[in-house]
């Protein structure tokens, strides 16, 4: 929709602009331009100020996010943390299953100190029989 020619005289400070048009053929960029010369259509200066607003505040939101995000280095140093208390708790965890349970150092101290119990009766036993062996050879030797 364009209108061309039309001369406000001398002097006119106001303009009445009636548009008619069909529902639906509104026109959703139209444009008064002072001047000789038509341009394109652009937005009002207070829609741009809107839309900059808008996109200012979109950004400052989007550049904190950023700065709340860790850096490569921050991250790459608590990997390295991460990787290495992972290969420790793995290195404890084959220990642990490495070791003796319960049960079997208590049957093993059990077995222990049965054991200790006839090493103890059978050096009684020798300490006796050598005891009765001195003692009959002190006696066949004075008879």
């Amino acid at each position: 929709m364009t209108a061309e020619g039309v001369k406000v005289p001398e002097g006119i400070n106001y303009i009445l602009l009636s548009i008619v048009y069909q529902e639906g053929e509104l026109p959703e960029e139209l444009q008064i331009e002072k001047g000789n010369k038509a341009t394109a259509y652009r937005p009002a200066p207070e829609e741009t100020d809107e839309e900059i607003t808008t996109l200012k505040t979109e950004l400052e939101f989007q550049a904190g996010l950023i700065e709340s995000k860790l850096s490569r280095d921050d991250f790459n140093t608590l990997k390295g943390t991460v990787d290495s208390h992972t290969i420790k708790i793995t290195q404890t965890e084959k220990d642990i299953q490495s070791k003796a349970s319960q049960d079997s150092v208590n049957t093993i101290t059990k077995e222990v100190k049965h054991h200790e119990s006839l090493i103890s009766q059978n050096a009684k036993a020798i300490e006796s029989k050598m005891s009765t062996t001195d003692a009959n050879a002190k006696f066949a030797t004075q008879s």
